[in-house]
């Protein structure tokens, strides 16, 4: 778990492309190309799309960020 969070605070204040999975309650969650879990405030016209994302935060197991 440990080198996994090491990995994963290497994201924050940078922008991945997740694909967009699912939507509950206006938050998307997807998994970027390097398989790490993103949620991002978002709607469910989002999914199945590529979105960009700004991290901004990293919680295991998930990276929280705004969409660009």
């Amino acid at each position: 778990k440990a080198l996994e969070t090491n990995y994963m605070n290497k994201f924050i204040n940078k922008v991945i492309e997740i694909l967009v999975e699912r939507n509950e309650d206006g938050i998307i969650e997807g998994h970027s190309s390097n398989y790490i879990l993103v949620k991002a405030v978002g709607n469910k016209e989002d999914i199945n799309k590529l979105i960009k994302i700004k991290i901004i935060k990293s919680e295991y197991p998930y990276l929280y960020g705004n969409k660009m």
